[in-house]
């Protein structure tokens, strides 16, 4: 009785009795060298030659291209290859160093493809007579958690494929997604804080941080916070807007009016609280008064008396009508006359009931 193979591995099983003088050889190189080949060994098949399909060489009891484990597929082929397999069950590391996608498979059936530079298990199933991967994950889908492929620039531009995922350099360059506007979905870029102040673009967004930065003034319009009562009463505040019920609520100042009857003697006899009047001399008078300015041009005062009209030596400063000769935040100076006299003084000057008003 001769020798056999095992039907998987093509390892040799030695005639019982045979091979005198010659079994431990034969079942080293022809059983244990072969076993390790199939639990180890790496193939280093190139297959760049125009071959397609690319059939692992199988052989009892020796040396052959389909037992190693790992199968490194190395070269440069230009294109896909089948790589054909033994239909018996064995477990294969495929190793693709080309640039092209290999396939994987028995005579038969589709098989396994393998991309450039992946490395992956694949297993030989004898029944269904085709090749599988091993620890397959199924693809990415939108209930599935898995793999997903990137879509290359056609792919994106088409807009059509619903299985593959677009990268940022694909999306910046598609022409699939275009700028949005105020009728369009697109993308969008955000405005800075110069562009939101400015105003005049029209394809930019603002983000709550720019809108909060834009209030407006006096030469810029934007959001802008509502006064109190207390700030419009104040009436300080140039950022704030007042509405119709703070403005219907506002404190007023009734205008200050000094009326006051000013004798020979110099004394005002109707003099408001605060104010008072002094006769410094003929035509000339000081007036003391509460509203403590700091811009005394604020003040208005005119000045008129009963019976003849005097003649007032009238320079305009500002708001101020007559002669002021001096003034200050508490006081001002003022100087009249009378058209009959010719030049300010007489006694005429003494019978006179002067009124100066005095209001903001």
């Amino acid at each position: 009785m001769a020798d056999t193979f095992t039907s998987l591995l093509r390892l040799v099983l030695q005639e019982t009795g045979g091979n005198q003088n010659v079994w431990g050889d034969i079942n080293n190189a022809s059983a244990i060298d072969l076993l390790e080949d199939s639990i180890a060994a790496r193939l280093d098949l190139d297959v760049t030659p125009a071959i397609d399909p690319v059939t692992l060489t199988t052989q009892n009891g020796a040396d052959d291209q389909a037992r190693n484990m790992i199968i490194a597929l190395t070269g440069a082929p230009g294109g896909t290859r089948d790589i054909i397999v033994p239909s018996t069950s064995k477990l294969y590391i495929i190793s693709n160093e080309t640039a092209d996608v290999m396939t994987i498979k028995t005579v038969a059936n589709a098989g396994v493809d393998v991309r450039a530079g992946a490395r992956v298990a694949v297993m030989v199933d004898p029944v269904a007579d085709d090749v599988f991967e091993v620890g397959f994950v199924p693809a990415a889908s939108e209930t599935e958690a898995g793999v997903i492929q990137i879509a290359d620039q056609a792919e994106v531009d088409a807009g059509a494929d619903d299985t593959k995922a677009i990268t940022p350099l694909k999306y910046e360059n598609s022409s699939q997604i275009a700028q949005a506007t105020d009728s369009t979905l697109g993308r969008v870029v955000l405005a800075d804080q110069a562009e939101v102040d400015l105003g005049s673009d029209a394809v930019k967004v603002i983000t709550p941080a720019t809108y909060e930065g834009r209030k407006s003034s006096t030469d810029l319009s934007g959001h802008i916070e509502i006064a109190t009562q207390t700030e419009v009463d104040t009436g300080t505040d140039t950022e704030r807007a007042v509405t119709p019920a703070t403005l219907a609520n506002a404190a007023t100042t009734v205008p200050t009016i000094f009326l006051g009857y000013v004798p020979s003697t110099g004394v005002g006899e109707v003099v408001p609280a605060g104010w008072s009047v002094v006769r410094d001399s003929v035509g000339l008078y000081t007036v003391t008064h509460n509203l403590a300015l700091s811009g005394i041009n604020d003040l208005i005062i005119q000045i008129t008396c009963q019976g003849e009209p005097p003649t007032i030596n009238i320079l305009t400063d500002q708001f101020i009508l007559g002669t002021v000769i001096s003034k200050t935040a508490n006081t001002f100076r003022v100087t009249v006359g009378f058209p009959d006299m010719g030049t300010i003084g007489g006694a005429e000057h003494e019978d006179r009931n002067w009124m100066f008003a005095c209001f903001l």
